[in-house]
């Protein structure tokens, strides 16, 4: 008979950074959802519910990103490079697609000055499509360089096992496929001590 592991239920935290994420996004929603047919100007209280939307919006985004790496965490390291791949990736098409609908309106008033005022939006809008890239691409070597850099500790670790060093201690990382490497190290470790 196979043994089968037990199914982790999800943590506390996650589970409640995902409701305030939802909770967050959809009370900024809602706001920005009653502000679309109203004029600016004179009102104060209208101002006050749009920063009230942006600053909504923004908690929403954080408390998702702090459910995203206590999911990642519960991955193993090619699961967690994937969806981080996938989902920064993502991300980068949508800004870069918002960038463009943003600075649309800026490029047409600047085509009525004449043809000058035209290219500079538009080196204005490549310049903006660039530094995306180049977010989206520091991100990408970060997260692969965060996930990859315990291999360096496992080598060393094996190193001291193989010369009869005990490992008391071993920090890896925080992912679930890293700390069950720890755990493993340790035991054969303290099993090759004590022969």
């Amino acid at each position: 008979m196979e043994y089968e592991k037990p199914k982790k239920k999800k943590p506390f935290l996650q589970k409640l950074f995902f409701w305030f994420f939802v909770l967050f996004i959809a009370l900024g929603i809602f706001l920005l959802w009653s502000l679309r047919d109203i004029e600016f100007g004179e009102g104060h209280g209208d101002m006050y519910a749009l920063f009230a939307a942006i600053a909504a919006i923004c908690l929403g985004i954080f408390f998702g990103c702090l459910g995203f790496i206590k999911y990642i965490r519960n991955k193993t390291v090619a699961g967690g490079l994937f969806l981080t791949t996938a989902l920064s990736t993502a991300a980068f098409l949508g800004a870069s697609q918002v960038v463009g609908l943003i600075l649309a309106p800026a490029s047409l008033a600047a085509s009525e000055g004449g043809a000058d005022g035209n290219m500079g939006i538009n080196l204005v809008v490549i310049l903006a499509q660039v530094g995306l890239f180049g977010l989206w691409f520091a991100f990408l070597l970060f997260s692969i360089r965060v996930a990859l850099n315990p291999l360096r500790k496992i080598n060393s670790s094996l190193d001291n096992i193989i010369e009869g060093h005990e490992v008391h201690r071993l920090r890896l990382g925080k992912s679930r496929q890293y700390r069950e490497i720890e755990e493993k190290l340790i035991s054969i470790s303290r099993k090759r001590k004590k022969r």
